[in-house]
């Protein structure tokens, strides 16, 4: 019966250090060590092998282990199996990056770049084709109309027309000639007007206003036509120089009688009525020198605004509305061409940079490969060497048992205490690393070769870029035919 409860003590105390050994194992992840003193001290060796010897026990014909010794031998199996486990865990976490570690993707996606390259520039150019091809026909046609025009009225010399921001100073000068002569008209009305200088001012204004905007109409509408090549033209000019001559003098008429008008003291008889009047009986016959003047200043302003509107622009007509829009029709190819242009620039960059990250990841595939093989190797070592330590210390254990029950027996020791106890089979597991290094070799050769031919690829890709790139051609050279 004492034997059976030691058996069962053993049985018991294996289970609760299993646990043990297990969740530590499990919380660090590592090997542990076998403390021989401590397990000496849980497994009562001592006490056990001292009371046992004085008892006669293990008798003296006995073959099999004592309930001590097979504590022994479980406890350090326990271990061993804790061990390999660890190993196997390891081993298994290894061979999955191993296998999983592989540059070929790497590197036939860099070896592809410029393939890649040509494919996606033939997309994009794809998406741009047809507003490139519109915009260009739109262009090449203005440049047709623009030679047509030059050639059919013989001009050879650009057009002169002011910048935007001399456009808008003309611009100002005609609504500063407004001003001034509405403030010289108001001066002279304010006399005989009910609101004294502003009501002057109001009608003033619409005078000058009528003024100065009817000739800007007239120069722009027809005085131009003085510049022409054709005679038909020039002889509309003249005809709308005259018109326009003939305006002026009309409205400086009206203001100079309408001035007379204010300034006269008739009663019953408003301004208005009296100087249209006075324009139908005696056109000329102006009164005084302030109405003169109004005359002159009216005049002299509208032929100012002639000249102003003039200079708005190229003196033949037509000719810069037509180079503006052949420029702007050239403008908006060669920006689309760009933004196409910057595209594939774009997408250049992109490869190139690519091309530098898959190296960067394929070397450091190659690097980890060969830290995972040699981490793998080490897990062996590690293994090893914790299962020599095991059996080392069941040995120890064991023999240490022996000498304490010999001790303390008045029998003589078992045969089998002369004998090392033998390890239960386990089964290791395999942890060769040839194939792996060959796999290895052939990965390194393959980063080799991949950064010989590195500039290469480069160079490819910048090839099948420029390729693309070409198949639009400047919009210059377009244009050399019809220049």
């Amino acid at each position: 019966m004492k034997f059976i409860k030691q058996i069962f003590d053993a049985l018991t105390g294996w289970l609760f250090t299993s646990n043990s050994a297990r969740a530590r194992l499990g919380e660090k992840g590592e090997l542990y060590d076998i403390d021989t003193e401590v397990l000496q001290k849980r497994l009562s060796i001592d006490h056990e092998a001292k009371k046992l010897g004085e008892a006669g026990l293990p008798d003296t014909g006995a073959s099999t282990p004592s309930a001590v010794e097979f504590k022994v031998i479980q406890k350090i199996d326990l271990a061993r199996h804790d061990f390999v486990e660890w190993a196997v865990a390891r081993l298994k976490l290894f061979n999955a990056d191993i296998n999983r570690l592989d540059v070929s993707e790497y590197v036939n996606r860099i070896r592809s770049s410029a393939a890649d390259v040509e494919q996606r520039s033939s997309a994009l150019i794809a998406d741009y084709e047809a507003a490139l091809r519109s915009l260009s026909d739109s262009a090449r046609a203005a440049v047709i109309e623009y030679n047509e025009f030059r050639k059919r009225n013989e001009i050879t010399r650009q057009p002169d027309f002011p910048s935007t921001s001399a456009l808008v100073l003309r611009v100002m000068i005609l609504a500063l000639l407004v001003v001034v002569e509405g403030g010289f008209n108001a001066f002279f009305f304010a006399k005989g007007t009910w609101g004294g200088l502003l009501g002057g001012f109001l009608y003033a204004v619409l005078f000058a206003l009528a003024n100065v905007l009817v000739a800007a109409l007239i120069a722009h509408l027809g005085i131009r036509s003085l510049f022409h090549s054709h005679i038909i033209r020039k002889v509309f000019g003249v005809f709308s120089t005259v018109a326009a001559l003939l305006v002026a003098i009309g409205i400086g008429l009206i203001i100079a009688h309408y001035r007379t008008a204010l300034a006269s003291e008739s009663e019953g008889i408003s301004p208005n009525a009296l100087a249209y009047q006075s324009l139908l009986a005696a056109p000329f016959s102006l009164g005084d020198i302030d109405s003169t003047f109004l005359f002159a200043i009216s005049v002299v302003f509208a032929f100012g605004a002639v000249i102003d509107t003039i200079g708005m622009s190229d003196k033949f007509p037509g000719y810069a509305r037509i180079f503006k829009k052949q420029d702007e029709a050239k403008l908006a190819y060669e920006e689309e061409l760009a933004g196409l242009r910057d595209a594939l620039e774009a997408l250049k960059a992109e490869t190139l940079t690519n091309i530098e990250r898959s190296l960067d990841k394929a070397k450091t595939t190659v690097r980890e490969l060969d830290e995972r093989i040699l981490a793998k190797q080490e897990t062996e070592k590690r293994m090893n060497g914790a299962l020599h330590n095991a059996a080392r210390c069941q040995d120890s254990l064991v023999q240490r048992f022996r000498d304490e029950n010999s001790l303390h027996r008045t029998t003589a020791a078992p045969a089998y205490f002369a004998e090392s106890l033998a390890e239960k089979s386990i089964q290791l597991p395999t942890f060769d690393v040839v194939a792996d290094r060959a796999k290895y070799a052939e990965q390194q050769l393959m980063i080799e070769k991949l950064n010989g031919d590195i500039e290469s690829i480069r160079s490819e890709v910048q090839a099948a870029f420029t390729k693309q790139f070409d198949s639009f051609i400047p919009l210059s050279n377009h244009m050399q035919s019809h220049a």
